[in-house]
């Protein structure tokens, strides 16, 4: 197998590696506790968002390692396996956009539903985080405004913020979505990529393997050779001595 070949895999599952090891951390930080987690816990209800950040960073980095051995060892188990997971991810993300492209109207209607079965004290958590008050509209706390509700910054007026939580969640990910999808793009073409190579390797592994059978073969078919060629010259010497033991 070509040296570059394998030393270009490694590189491109180390840095899989890399990003595994990001996603486990930045789940963790999110868990511990930061600005995010509130976001996410809102869209999605609870902290399976979180959750599935950490394990889908777990995995990554498995598979990474596993490509990255199954290069260094050329192990064609290694990267059958990496291969397959790597196809089930790929499938796994595109998946996931068609449903967040046709689902879209739904989640953001979502949004609504899991506001209203927050407790308290975490849409407090959201309005001081994002300077927003109640979902649609102020109002909806019956003008007794909690604090989070208020602008106390420097300058504020401690009037309530005119911004609701819904324009400050969907704009929040509207910044963030061109960076997110960039990212996205990026790994999908990496693992496609990766994959284009993988089997590119496992095809090399198999010609090897092809060769070395046939060179043994033939090795083999060769011995064989001569050693029935041994035995003939051994017949032939023997019958030699026989025809001149009969003539004396």
């Amino acid at each position: 197998m070509d040296t570059w070949i394998r030393y270009f895999h490694v590189i491109l599952n180390v840095l899989f590696i890399l990003v595994g090891l990001v996603l486990v951390a930045f789940g963790v930080y999110v868990l511990v506790g930061s600005p995010v987690q509130e976001v996410l816990t809102y869209v999605s209800g609870n902290m399976f968002l979180i959750y599935a950040m950490i394990a889908i960073g777990g995995i990554v980095f498995l598979v990474g390692s596993c490509g990255a051995l199954g290069s260094c060892y050329e192990s064609k188990c290694l990267l059958m396996t990496y291969l397959t997971v790597t196809v089930i991810f790929v499938l796994a993300q595109i998946a996931v956009v068609i449903f967040a492209v046709v689902e879209q109207d739904h989640i953001k209607s979502h949004l609504s539903t899991v506001w209203y079965e927050l407790n308290n004290e975490t849409k407090h958590l959201l309005q001081d985080r994002f300077s927003c008050c109640g979902y649609s509209t102020p109002d909806e706390w019956g003008g007794l405004f909690p604090e989070s509700c208020l602008n106390t910054t420097t300058g504020g007026d401690g009037a309530p913020w005119s911004t609701t939580c819904y324009n400050s969640v969907v704009g929040f990910f509207d910044e963030n979505i061109i960076l997110a999808g960039s990212i996205a793009g990026l790994m999908f073409l990496l693992e496609v990529f990766q994959m284009i190579v993988t089997c590119f390797m496992v095809r090399e592994l198999n010609n090897i393997s092809s060769y070395r059978r046939d060179s043994q073969r033939r090795n083999s078919q060769l011995m064989r050779g001569y050693d029935e060629s041994e035995g003939d010259a051994f017949e032939a010497y023997l019958k030699r001595n026989e025809i001149r033991e009969s003539r004396q």
